[in-house]
């Protein structure tokens, strides 16, 4: 049985994947904890994620798990969802930030978060200076996390294909 999950979901997939045998195969995103038991394992994450930083993924996991770890380059937190589709932002500015009764700090921590990686919006505070010209396109994001979440469970959980291998999108590194 495989699991993975996303952000905190990822977290979950770690806690989870450590704690329960039955699990044979974890790929967080965006997201993840000590994995404390040997169970192959794929992480994937954005080098421009706001939410979940990339260097927290390298320094929670040091060598990379068994399976690796997949940086994809310029990619905020939201490339492995489609939440950016509900322009957050928009709606926030139109219907949240008018009111006399909303915590300002609140609202700018969640409009942060659901727009962390979204088409348009350019970080503030970028992690690392490539990511000051705004995020990688989640067109672009989708087709490298399908890929590398289908070989890996491909060879974990069937016994089949390459497994995950460097070099197949110029704009991910498997670590």
């Amino acid at each position: 049985i495989g699991l993975s999950g996303h952000s905190a979901g990822g977290a979950t997939t770690s806690r989870l994947g450590s704690d329960d045998e039955r699990f044979t195969a974890l790929l967080p995103m965006a997201g993840t904890d000590e994995i404390t038991r040997d169970v192959p394992t794929l992480i994937l994450g954005g080098t421009c994620d706001l939410t979940f930083q990339w260097d927290r993924l390298v320094e929670i996991h040091g060598e990379a798990p068994q399976g690796g770890l997949v940086g994809i380059a310029g990619a905020g937190h939201l490339a492995f969802s489609d939440l950016c589709a509900l322009e957050l932002q928009d709606f926030a500015a139109t219907y949240l930030e008018p009111r006399d009764d909303i915590n300002g700090v609140l609202l700018d921590m969640l409009v942060s978060l659901g727009t962390d990686g979204c088409a348009g919006i350019v970080p503030e505070e970028p992690p690392v200076a490539a990511c000051d010209g705004g995020f990688f396109p989640l067109e672009d994001s989708f087709p490298i996390i399908r890929h590398y979440s289908t070989v890996f469970f491909d060879e974990h959980l069937y016994g089949t294909g390459p497994g995950a291998a460097d070099g197949v999108y110029p704009d991910a590194t498997l670590y």
